[in-house]
């Protein structure tokens, strides 16, 4: 029942709701980490829009946010991961997006994250998501705090 609960809450939220929790979760530390729960049960959104600005978020709140996030990274890292396998190509390409800014101030993922991406960037089937994945890997690359 209670999964049954926590379903019809994340598809009765609205877009805005979604992306008041990212815009919330990246200007209050102290919110971070309850922020990031609610967006994390998101991903798994039947709701395209909703699952594509959870995704975004994330990947904002955690790369803005590296220290304050610390605790969960490697859960939020498995999770973005998953959705690389996502049959919409949008849904990838903003995973991607979203594990690059994760890396670039996180660099204890670096090695977990690089070479999902660039297997993305060499063998996605569409143009729009490799494109994404070269240019985050170059990104990642140039500007990693070491």
């Amino acid at each position: 029942q209670a999964e049954d609960g926590i379903r019809d809450a994340q598809e009765s939220r609205g877009l805005g709701d979604v992306y008041k929790e990212g815009y919330i979760g990246n200007s209050n530390p102290k919110t971070t980490n309850v922020i990031l729960n609610n967006l994390k049960q998101l991903l798994n959104s039947d709701n395209e829009n909703i699952k594509e600005l959870a995704i975004l978020g994330i990947g904002w709140i955690t790369g803005n946010n590296p220290k304050e996030t610390q605790p969960l990274i490697e859960e939020i890292v498995n999770e973005l991961t998953k959705v690389l396998e996502d049959k919409k190509a949008l849904i990838r390409k903003n995973a991607v997006k979203s594990l690059g800014w994760i890396a670039g101030n996180s660099p204890q993922v670096v090695k977990t994250i690089l070479p999902k991406i660039e297997i993305l960037a060499n063998e996605d089937k569409d143009d729009s998501v490799r494109q994404t994945a070269k240019s985050t890997l170059q990104f990642v690359l140039e500007n990693i705090k070491k």
